[in-house]
């Protein structure tokens, strides 16, 4: 069982890599091009894998982490529903959200709630339980912005982009955070934890910001 569980972590670690350098990759070059396309559809396979093995070895003995489980299922909620928003273009017309896209949300809203329980039970004695509560703060956060869209709440011609984007990029904070806890040893564990999310949540703002200016610029011209 033993040996089985370390070729499970080395296909997880080995498709976190890869995401780990296609993620940033896809941010850097041309949006829309085909580049980007081939990266992004590199690092949404990457982390679908290493997401998904995370679930099942998390869960296997001597190697039981409910901090690895929850950035697992975080990490699959961003790249699936981040990739489901690019089949959701007509939302602001005749388009509605699809029953699996209504799974996803409904899902990710109970296991982060779930999530804040946990970290709160957490907070008295593990510092970590902060950082849970992050994570699932800014998990609900986007199932929150899913029913609005969902609902036809100010939906927007280009909200499928900006939560295409902003998902993606919420998928790069869970594979940077994933591999600097598992690779840590001189950050204390909560910095290993929030560092990221601190550094990729202003991208979130300055590429959404951007793509809302750049759609400014175009009505009026």
């Amino acid at each position: 069982m033993e040996i089985f569980v370390k070729i499970l972590i080395i296909i997880h670690a080995t498709a976190g890599g890869i995401g780990f350098i296609t993620g940033p990759g896809a941010l850097m070059v041309q949006k829309g091009g085909k580049v980007h396309r081939a990266l992004g559809k590199v690092f949404y396979w990457a982390m679908i894998v290493a997401s998904g093995l995370s679930l099942v070895v998390s869960n296997m003995p001597k190697h039981e982490s409910f901090f690895l489980f929850t950035i697992g299922i975080f990490t699959l909620y961003m790249v699936l529903s981040g990739r489901r928003f690019l089949a959701l273009k007509r939302l602001y017309k005749d388009q509605n959200a699809s029953a699996f896209d209504w799974m996803l949300t409904v899902l990710m809203a109970i296991g982060g709630v779930v999530m804040i329980i946990h970290g709160i039970q957490m907070c008295s004695t593990n510092t970590l339980g902060y950082a849970l509560i992050a994570f699932a703060l800014l998990a609900l956060r986007y199932v929150v912005s899913s029913v609005l869209l969902f609902m036809k709440k100010n939906v927007k011609p280009n909200s499928w982009l900006l939560e295409h984007i902003s998902r993606m990029i919420g998928a790069n904070i869970a594979a940077f955070t994933a591999f600097l806890v598992v690779n840590n040893l001189n950050l204390p564990p909560l910095v290993a934890w929030l560092s990221p999310t601190v550094v990729f949540v202003p991208l979130i703002i300055y590429f959404s910001a951007k793509e809302k200016k750049g759609r400014a610029y175009e009505k009026s011209n």
